[in-house]
């Protein structure tokens, strides 16, 4: 087979998370023997602005094309043109929309689809739809405080609110998602866990909808636990999806019972500053903020991997920290963390946004060697589950079906 990923952005090494599977993916096809091309849905001019690729030394894939116009303003035809050409020229078999969740993306993809019919059209939805509006008041809490409207959070956190919030946007965006079930051969879920949310969001639960997870990546395979040390790490974006600094308060809560510990927290963004601050005006030490770095050694020598995430279609930074034998604690705030995490056995999950609870149950790991070790042990062997051999297998059963 001819397979093209329609990306969001271009496929460059070590950057992004739908690139970082579009490449695991492709890089599985292409040892079963088949041809596999990327184009990207932006033009070379915007990909190099956005991805910094210039300033990162990033390096685009070899087999990376790029749209001769920007998708911005509609669909151009000179689009159209020079990705009917591309699919007839090199007698694409499959094309893969890494872009479901993008109803300009996806309609691009229909009308080539049209254009070429043979073609079987692959959607996926690289995340979660609804599940951030359950935590809203969480993602919203610091821009409102520094507004002065904190007293709007209880509001946010209302259960009819939610409610009520789920169900507009579950109306508003019904008719991109049920127009990409019927234009596509399969829609493509991260989780069966997602397949509820998806369900409510289009009105019922289409035949075509498959559940494939993402794959672990190689890199992070370290089963040797003599290389852990008294580390804790939190990896990912300083904004407030991610919300470190709810992490630095716990941090805050126990590293004053365990001095010999540390905690390393990988990742940019605007909120890394206040977070420095908060730190040293509270006198939290032993935590050390390395900014954007390369995270594969921090994450063989960490025993303990921190997660505060308010929502997440399927969290790579914690499959990652599975696979490298690290113990995971995590908020319960994501319908996927069910199937990385088994409470109690291959880590913990806490009740959102439970700051107590969560620096009780990381104390309780820093304070354990053994229950460290047979989470970590855990956790390793469950990351299995989601290995290139076992996740691409899954994407070649889905592509044969008829």
């Amino acid at each position: 087979m001819n397979i093209m990923f329609f990306n969001v952005g271009p496929v460059a090494e070590s950057f992004g998370g739908i690139q970082r599977v579009t490449k695991l993916l492709a890089d599985f096809f292409s040892k079963k023997g088949h041809k596999v091309f990327f184009l990207s849905s932006y033009t070379i001019e915007e990909s190099k602005k956005f991805y910094r690729a210039d300033t990162r030394g990033l390096c685009f894939h070899q087999n990376q094309y790029f749209l001769p116009d920007s998708l911005k303003n509609g669909i151009p035809e000179s689009d159209i043109s020079f990705f009917k050409n591309f699919l007839d020229e090199n007698n694409i078999d499959i094309l893969i929309n890494q872009g479901g969740l993008s109803e300009a993306v996806s309609g691009f993809a229909y009308n080539c689809k049209r254009l070429r019919p043979s073609i079987r059209l692959f959607s996926v939805i690289h995340s979660t739809i609804l599940n951030k509006f359950d935590n809203i008041a969480y993602i919203k809490e610091n821009r409102l405080r520094k507004m002065r409207m904190g007293f709007l959070l209880p509001v946010l956190k209302n259960p009819l609110f939610i409610f009520m919030l789920r169900k507009f946007f579950a109306l508003k965006l019904r008719r991109h998602y049920k127009t990409l079930c019927r234009e596509s051969d399969k829609v493509v879920l991260l989780s069966d866990y997602l397949k509820p949310e998806f369900g409510e969001v289009v009105g019922f639960q289409p035949k075509n909808v498959v559940a494939i997870n993402n794959p672990a990546c190689e890199d992070f395979d370290f089963s040797d636990l003599s290389q852990k040390k008294k580390k804790i790490l939190w990896v990912g974006r300083a904004d407030d999806g991610k919300r470190l600094d709810i992490f630095v308060k716990i941090w805050e809560r126990v590293f004053e019972k365990f001095p010999d510990w540390q905690a390393d927290v990988l990742g940019d963004g605007y909120m890394l500053a206040a977070c420095k601050k908060y730190a040293a005006d509270k006198g939290v030490e032993g935590i050390n903020f390395r900014g954007f770095a390369e995270s594969r050694d921090y994450f063989r020598e960490a025993s303990i991997f921190c997660f505060t995430t308010t929502y997440e279609g399927f969290g790579m930074a914690l499959l990652e920290a599975m696979q490298s034998s690290c113990a995971p604690v995590c908020f319960n705030s994501f319908a996927t963390a069910k199937e990385l995490v088994s409470d109690g056995d291959t880590g913990f999950l806490v009740k959102p946004f439970d700051v107590g609870e969560y620096a009780e149950k990381l104390s309780a790991l820093m304070d354990s060697g053994e229950l460290r070790n047979s989470m970590a042990r855990g956790s390793y062997k469950k990351s299995k589950d989601f290995s290139m051999d076992v996740v691409g297998a899954r994407w070649l059963a889905a592509m044969s079906e008829k």
